[in-house]
């Protein structure tokens, strides 16, 4: 029996897809946001595509395994500094720094407008050096996680959206294109991540090996 939500998404898609100008920008008809072009990275961390498919269109949030793990390193690390902060300062973290722009409504009233960031006091400057040191600690020495491949699709009004985990390299156009071909099989069910990596697992042992292109990487950033 068919889901009558996910069949009417489809028509959605379809329709949008119909009535709403494609801005594909490459050469293959891709919608490719990011420039990739002389000086190439070392590592891919993550990339953002959008191509047709059956007349709906389909994002791809591709993230490498590498950026699944930094990010954990940021999680965790975040998540001990901000457990270790008293509830003041939490509150100095979420407001105290932050000095309201006025803007006159009438002859007698204000509103707010936006938010400037007032100078950090010596305390607070302290702890966020805190948390950069223990940043760097962990990307250092690397955490005890590991990631595996994964995909997921998620369906809107719209757009077939993928998000992909996958320990491939992006880096050139040549390379989107191989990225474009892999979401197609995975979207039309030819393949999957557990037939194409069956045994991949990114750890520490990974993290720690590429330590020497992550840090030529960032020197050219």
């Amino acid at each position: 029996m068919k889901n009558k939500r996910f069949e009417m998404l489809r028509r959605k898609m379809k329709q949008h897809h119909r009535h709403e100008p494609w801005h594909g920008n490459s050469p293959r008809g891709y919608y490719v946001p990011h420039v990739y072009a002389p000086p190439y990275r070392s590592l891919s961390t993550w990339a953002d595509i959008q191509f047709v498919l059956n007349n709906r269109r389909v994002w791809v949030f591709y993230v490498h395994p590498r950026r699944a793990y930094l990010d954990e390193i940021e999680r965790q690390v975040f998540e001990q500094y901000w457990q270790a902060l008293s509830d003041d300062q939490r509150s100095q973290c979420q407001w105290a720094n932050k000095i309201p722009s006025y803007k006159r409504v009438g002859r007698s009233r204000k509103k707010v407008v936006s938010y400037r960031l007032a100078e950090a006091d010596e305390a607070r400057q302290r702890r966020v050096q805190t948390f950069c040191e223990q940043q760097d600690a962990a990307e250092r020495d690397g955490i005890d996680y590991t990631v595996r491949p994964s995909a997921r699709i998620e369906l809107s009004a719209t757009a077939h959206m993928l998000e992909l985990v996958a320990p491939v390299e992006v880096i050139t156009m040549d390379d989107v294109h191989a990225l474009v071909d892999l979401a197609r099989r995975l979207m039309k069910r030819e393949t999957t991540v557990r037939e194409l990596w069956p045994d991949y697992v990114y750890g520490r042992e990974h993290w720690l090996a590429e330590r020497e292109l992550r840090e030529r990487d960032r020197a050219r950033a």
